[in-house]
C-alpha cells in the first residue's frame, strides 16, 4: 500500500473545500473541520464494527452468508443516520452470535469449502451473489476490506485526509495500485481464488481485470476469474449468465483443494 501523490491530494482537498462552501451557501450550514471530524469518528465506529464481522468470516466453516453480510456493507456504505445511531449496538449483538456459531463449529457453508475473494458482491439482487455460495464457494472478503484502510494518513487537515484515503485506493490511483490492492487483500485472507466481477459500464473497473489475472495467477499461484458484470441491473446480467461462469470456476477450485 502506498500514498497518493501529494499534488493530487491537495487538488482533491481543495475541491472538497469548494463543495463545502457551496453547501454553506445553499443550506446556511457550515461544514467545519470539527463537525466533519465528529462525523468521521462516528463513521469510524460503524466501519470498525463492519470490519470485525468481516474478520469473523475467515472462520471455517464461514458463519455468515455474504448475501446477509452484503446488506450490512450497503448500510455502512450509505451511512444513513439510523445506521450510525443503532448500527454499532446491533453489530455487537450479531458479532456475539457469530462467535457462538464459530465456537459450535456451525456455518452456512461446508467446512473446507474453497475460500474466495469477490470484488463486488451484487448490490441489488442477493440471488446472484447466492450463485457463488450455491456453487460451493465461501466468499470471505470483498474489495471493501480493512487491509489498506489501516495505513495511516500523513496529512493533518481533515480535507487532505479525506482526499488521501480516497485517492490511495486502487480504483482511484492506477492499474498497478489496483492489482496491488487485490493482491494484498488476497494474501491477508489466504483465499483460494478471486472473482473479478467488474462493472461493465464503468471505465475504472474495466481497465485492469485481464492484467490482474495475469499478474496474480503468476505471483500468487491462485486462479482468477475476470468477467463483465452489472452489480446493479439484473435485466442486463441474469442469474443464469452468472452461474454459467461461476460453476466451472468453482469446480477448478474444488479440484485444487482436494490436491492440497
Amino acid at each position: 500500500a502506498g500514498y497518493a501523490d501529494a499534488l493530487r491530494v491537495r487538488s482533491l482537498a481543495q475541491e472538497i473545500k469548494n463543495l463545502a462552501e457551496v453547501f454553506r451557501r445553499v443550506t446556511g450550514h457550515e461544514l467545519t473541520e470539527a463537525a466533519i471530524e465528529q462525523g468521521v469518528e462516528k463513521y469510524r465506529t460503524l466501519r470498525g464494527m463492519y470490519y470485525e464481522i468481516q474478520d469473523l468470516l475467515k472462520a471455517d466453516p464461514m458463519p455468515l452468508s455474504t448475501k446477509d453480510f452484503g446488506i450490512i456493507g450497503l448500510a455502512v456504505l450509505s451511512c444513513p443516520k439510523r445506521t450510525i445511531r443503532g448500527g454499532p449496538d446491533a453489530g455487537k449483538i450479531l458479532i456475539a452470535e457469530l462467535k457462538q456459531r464459530i465456537a459450535r463449529g456451525e456455518g452456512v457453508m461446508p467446512k473446507g469449502a474453497p475460500r474466495v475473494m469477490i470484488i463486488l458482491p451484487h448490490l441489488s439482487d442477493p440471488a446472484i451473489t447466492g450463485v457463488v455460495e450455491d456453487a460451493g464457494l465461501a466468499i470471505i472478503v470483498t474489495l471493501r476490506s480493512p487491509v489498506w484502510d489501516k495505513v495511516p494518513s500523513p496529512y493533518e487537515s481533515i480535507w487532505e485526509k479525506a482526499a488521501d484515503q480516497n485517492l490511495r485506493r486502487g480504483s482511484r490511483h492506477s492499474l498497478t495500485s489496483m492489482v496491488t490492492e487485490i493482491k494484498d487483500i488476497a494474501q491477508a485472507y489466504q483465499v483460494d481464488g478471486i472473482i473479478i466481477d467488474t462493472i461493465a459500464k464503468c471505465r475504472v473497473y474495466t481497465f485492469y481485470p485481464l492484467k490482474a489475472k495475469q499478474i496474480i495467477e503468476k505471483e500468487l499461484g491462485i486462479p482468477v476469474l475476470p468477467l463483465e458484470h452489472d452489480p446493479y441491473d439484473t435485466r442486463e446480467y441474469s442469474v443464469e449468465r452468472f452461474k454459467s461462469r461461476i460453476e466451472p470456476f468453482a469446480e477448478i477450485l474444488k479440484a485444487r483443494k482436494k490436491q492440497q
